[in-house]
């Protein structure tokens, strides 16, 4: 049975899927989407791990125009390029990507997508001891929604956390990975893969809630936990 006119046309969807992204992005370059909360034209995946993290603070750093100090970390930089390397005829790529999700422009550039027709897998550097931590999985939903919504998505399609905080043993990592297009759970010295189903329900009940705020459906709200000693914005705090 002759399967190429599925293949190019999975080829074509994946193809259209990133060509929306880029017509997205050249109209809000263009300021054709404004609007949201503080005045932003679109929010990236950053500032909602920003916002699970603590909204407050998040709200206060904005209303005050206090600059963010997010950029893309060395873990981060190191596993994308590991993975080209090892899998560079696998399809690992990292292409700028924006969606609306739920009236809210979102722009991204994630780490790294595992791609052959669709994305399978979107691999996210992410530091934790036993599980990625809930703004960690904010962020990873936020890029996985939006592969949805272009509908580039597998119909299965992995999150593959890697955590680590030595380069040497990412590397290890790196090369236990058979099939990138299906990571599974790895562990060597304190580098660790934890991989999980998307679930798109599951993501937009938990991103909802985070847009609700850009939207100006509600106020923001603070959540006290153990870093609110050491917050800049705490003398302004409501808790």
């Amino acid at each position: 049975m002759n399967s190429t006119p599925a293949i190019t046309e999975a080829r074509s969807r994946l193809e259209e899927g990133l060509e929306k992204a880029k017509l997205i992005l050249e109209a809000i370059a263009r300021g054709e989407y404004c609007c949201l909360r503080h005045g932003l034209p679109y929010i990236t995946p950053s500032i909602l791990y920003e916002q699970a993290f603590c909204e407050m603070k998040l709200h206060l750093r904005l209303s005050k125009g206090a600059p963010s100090n997010a950029r893309p970390s060395t873990a981060t930089i190191l596993l994308r390029e590991l993975l080209r390397t090892k899998h560079n005829t696998s399809g690992i790529i990292s292409p700028p990507m924006a969606a609306t999700i739920l009236s809210v422009p979102i722009i991204a550039r994630p780490p790294a997508l595992a791609v052959k027709d669709c994305v399978h897998a979107i691999y996210i550097a992410a530091s934790f001891n036993k599980r990625p931590y809930h703004p960690q999985l904010v962020k990873a939903y936020a890029y996985a929604a939006i592969a949805h919504s272009l509908g580039i998505a597998c119909n299965t399609m992995h999150l593959a956390f890697v955590s680590t905080r030595n380069p040497n043993s990412l590397k290890q990592l790196i090369n236990l990975i058979q099939n990138p297009l299906k990571p599974k759970p790895t562990k060597i010295g304190d580098a660790k893969i934890v991989t999980m189903i998307y679930d798109h329900e599951k993501a937009l009940a938990i991103l909802s809630r985070l847009l609700a705020y850009w939207t100006m459906k509600r106020e923001p709200q603070a959540r006290k936990n153990s870093y609110c000693p050491k917050c800049p914005f705490n003398t302004h705090c409501t808790l």
